[in-house]
């Protein structure tokens, strides 16, 4: 009897590569926050707590993310196309990158895992 396991693994990892992979927010902010991709008129974002990481939950790739939003404080803060294609140019697809917000509303990239980190 043939076996079928080494083709439905090989199925399985390439399905996994194929999805929008995107990088972790970190809140280092003193308060929770709200992280909004937009790509068009397309908007999908996430709550963020103080010193916790999550991704947004959006089926399009980091690559064509085109705004990212986030509401601190009821204060909302656009990033556009130069500091989004920093971090398209510094994160790739987002696979092992942590983005981090902090107090000073600034964007950092880190491709190593931020210390702290909790999920």
């Amino acid at each position: 009897m043939q076996s079928y396991f080494p083709s439905i693994l090989l199925a399985c990892l390439a399905l996994q590569a194929c999805g929008p992979i995107h990088p972790r927010w970190k809140n280092q902010a003193t308060h929770d926050i709200a992280v909004t991709y937009w790509r068009g008129t397309s908007h999908f974002g996430v709550r963020i707590k103080r010193g916790r990481e999550a991704v947004p939950p959006d089926p399009f790739d980091f690559q064509s993310v085109e705004r990212i939003e986030i509401k601190d404080q009821g204060r909302l803060f656009r990033f556009d196309k130069p500091v989004i294609a920093r971090l398209h140019e510094e994160c790739g697809h987002g696979y092992g990158c942590w983005i981090s917000y902090d107090d000073s509303h600034e964007l950092h990239v880190s491709t190593s895992n931020p210390a702290g980190s909790k999920g």
